[in-house]
């Protein structure tokens, strides 16, 4: 319908860069294999300086009104992570118990001296009040009941004061064997939330009470965490066993073992290079980017198996080098095309005001780009270095490369 012109592959621009990229491939492969490889260990090395850390509310950019509103918070209010302890008392009815209830007391204060704490509201707090109340308001009687009869009955009277449907359950058990301890901390990051509580727990295992000393603490930051440090090892593992199937998958179609191992190397170090390149940028991972690997696992695979299953057609033919030639000749400008265009589609999701979408396009985009690059100069350069086995069929290379750019 449209009398648009097709112009050949061969004369355009593209293809002629991606056949002078092949032929000094093809004449420096050794420099190339060499400086490669240390590019992709350095990387790799930097991978284990990630921490894993979350902050929740950089999720929203500044411009966002709920971002604006929890500032606003942190700043003239109060904190938004919270840790619970539910600390024993050893039975029914012993949290009138007054040494106890001093050693509640004392871990209330010293979660209150730590520097990240807003906040502590512990039922301790309430008891002291009460026996400033019933001893005049005088401020000197600020203090713990010191018989367990005088505690019940400051709970008691207590419970009676409140309004009508409701009770001391949020802070206090149903048979009033523990109590409940809420610690809120300031504007930090969640590894700050898992320090302080690894504090708080092994305070509580050296201070508190035998019934006490195993507590531990509990939390929608502690819990956020726990569930992203899940999701990366299923990732890994996950992520693990899928290039192991690949490869496998891929010795059975190219029908070679050798190159089934090879394409371990251009499947599994994109991933690698990339969180490499996010550690010295960024130095955290979080929930945000534990999905990256396997998002992008699919489009990686694709270019290798691109790339190696034309290698492979061609060495029945040709030697290593025209192979090379022949594959940046017949598949280089769709690998090319296809990686820029998914990195660019996936780098737009940069411009989100949510971090959670903003870190994963560019970090799945910074893994296509590190998997075109490989694919294009490691992967050959190790194909050059390691594949020297004779071309199984006499026919002239000049003849097949000739052929390949007129189809």
């Amino acid at each position: 319908i449209l009398p648009v012109k097709q112009r050949r592959a061969s004369g355009s621009w593209v293809s002629t860069w991606l056949d002078r990229l092949s032929d000094m491939l093809v004449a420096r492969y050794r420099p190339i294999l060499a400086g490669m490889a240390v590019v992709s260990v350095g990387l790799s090395v930097a991978v284990t300086t990630l921490e894993v850390n979350d902050n929740f509310l950089e999720y929203f950019a500044p411009s966002l009104e709920i971002r604006q509103a929890s500032d606003f918070a942190l700043d003239n209010l109060t904190g938004f992570y919270a840790a619970t302890f539910s600390l024993e008392a050893g039975g029914s009815q012993e949290v009138s118990d007054p040494q106890y209830l001093a050693k509640v007391d004392e871990f209330a204060d010293w979660l209150d001296a730590r520097p990240n704490v807003v906040h502590v509201n512990s039922f301790t707090r309430t008891m002291k009040r009460l026996n400033m109340n019933m001893n005049a308001d005088d401020p000197a009687e600020y203090r713990l009941p010191t018989s367990r009869e005088l505690a019940a009955q400051y709970l008691l009277l207590y419970e009676l004061s409140l309004p009508y449907g409701l009770d001391v359950n949020d802070q206090i058990d149903l048979d009033k064997s523990s109590l409940r301890v809420n610690v809120t901390f300031g504007d930090v990051d969640v590894k700050v939330v898992e320090q302080e509580v690894a504090l708080a727990e092994a305070w509580l295992a050296r201070n508190g009470t035998p019934s006490m000393r195993s507590a531990l603490a509990t939390g929608t930051p502690l819990m956020f965490a726990k569930i992203t440090r899940r999701n990366i090892a299923s990732m890994l593992l996950g992520t693990g066993l899928g290039f192991a199937l690949i490869a496998g998958i891929l010795m059975i179609a190219l029908k070679s073992v050798r190159l089934g191992v090879i394409s371990l190397v251009p499947n599994v170090l994109p991933a690698l290079m990339a969180f490499g390149v996010w550690a010295m940028i960024v130095g955290q991972i979080g929930f945000a980017v534990s999905i990256v690997a396997g998002l992008s696992i699919g489009i990686i695979v694709d270019d290798t198996v691109h790339f190696l299953s034309k290698y492979q057609y061609a060495r029945d033919s040709m030697d290593a080098p025209d192979a090379v030639r022949y594959v940046f000749r017949t598949v280089g400008p769709a690998i090319l095309g296809t990686t820029l265009i998914v990195a660019l589609g996936f780098a737009m999701l940069g411009l989100s005001t949510f971090r959670v979408t903003a870190y994963m396009g560019l970090l799945t985009s910074l893994t296509v780009v590190c998997a075109l690059v490989v694919d294009f100069l490691l992967l050959p350069a190790i194909l050059l270095a390691f594949d020297r086995r004779p071309a199984k069929y006499a026919v002239p290379n000049t003849a097949v490369v000739a052929a390949s750019g007129a189809a």
